[in-house]
């Protein structure tokens, strides 16, 4: 019992304002808060700093595993695959981390070739994550529908469908494939956020947004511009973070209809020179029949390459087939309209 008025007897004056000895705890709680901190941050700086040769040597093993790839793959090339012979030969398919434009006027069909790669992709096995945040997911499935089912996009106003085995077919194919479709994105925000589950939660292998112009990015902006920037550089960052190509369907300023031919240029991209700066590949969509109708090129679509960062450009021709909102290789057979 003695020892509490003792101990309290040492403690109280050593805690009064300005004791020697409570000078002394102070410093050396200052000191110990300081070494506390060189730890945490030498800690971090251990996971910041790596060594120079450890890390070539993972990107050497990634190269490797990659050319490895390539070499197996019977199609011969290292991307995902398009779909369309010609333009997989001029691409090598879609590469991993790249950030990649479909561009075009109205009505050229830009959006049905991202969906309908896309939705192949996914046939085939492959996880793809779809934001239409123009047409909205219930479009979508209409045009999927149409496309894979060979299905005239007339039968889907007027009820008067052929065969409504082909329609329940079909409906049951993309009902099974994994193609996540989300048409609630509104920033490119959305869309990192979203992608980011998809592959946590699925796996993701490549992502489609269609179209770029119609984000509505989060914060001030002196100009559009500025905005269609911010959301094409975190469009290409997730593609680099998550090892996938990011596929963004872009819109054309009208200036190309002045043109004759009203073909189009890089500096014809809506709203923004960043998207010719960012993209790794850009592609543009070309229909001579909408223009002229008397053209030697009827049903003809030109996806001209007019960008591609680690290899060659060039131009491709495809047939179109509206009815359907398909695309085939031009030299395929014809099938019914």
């Amino acid at each position: 019992m003695g020892s509490i008025p003792i101990t309290r007897s040492i403690l109280i004056p050593v805690f009064r304002q300005g004791h020697p000895v409570k000078k002394t705890l102070k410093w050396i709680a200052i000191l110990l808060g300081s070494l506390l901190g060189l730890l945490v941050v030498a800690a971090l700086a251990l996971t910041l700093f790596v060594d120079p040769n450890q890390y070539k040597g993972e990107i050497i093993k990634t190269v490797k595993a990659q050319l490895k790839t390539v070499y197996e793959n019977e199609a011969g090339m290292s991307g995902l695959d398009t779909g369309f012979a010609e333009l997989n030969a001029l691409l090598g398919g879609f590469q991993r981390t790249d950030f990649i434009i479909i561009a075009g006027r109205p009505s050229m069909g830009k959006s049905a070739l991202a969906a309908q790669i896309g939705s192949d992709l996914a046939i085939r096995g492959y996880h793809v994550g779809y934001f239409p945040v123009e047409v909205g997911g219930e479009q979508l499935v209409k045009n999927l529908l149409a496309c894979h089912g060979k299905l005239n996009t007339t039968r889907f106003r007027d009820g008067n469908f052929d065969d409504l085995g082909v329609l329940e077919h079909t409906i049951k194919t993309i009902k099974n494939i994994p193609f996540f479709i989300d048409d609630h994105a509104r920033s490119s925000a959305d869309i990192v956020r979203q992608a980011r589950k998809i592959k946590r939660e699925k796996g993701l292998d490549i992502i489609f947004m269609d179209h770029i112009q119609q984000l509505t990015e989060h914060g001030q902006f002196f100009s559009r511009e500025d905005e269609i920037r911010a959301a094409a550089t975190n469009l290409k960052a997730i593609a680099k973070e998550l090892n996938i190509p990011v596929v963004a369907v872009s819109q054309l300023n009208r200036e190309v209809e002045k043109r004759h031919p009203p073909k189009p240029r890089r500096s014809d991209l809506r709203d923004s020179g960043a998207l010719e700066q960012l993209a790794d590949v850009i592609m543009f969509l070309y229909r001579e029949d909408y223009y002229n109708q008397d053209t030697d090129k009827p049903g003809i679509a030109e996806v001209m390459v007019e960008k591609q960062r680690n290899g060659p450009t060039g131009t491709v021709e495809l047939r179109w087939h509206r009815q359907f909102l398909r695309f085939t290789n031009r030299y395929e057979e014809v099938f019914g309209t």
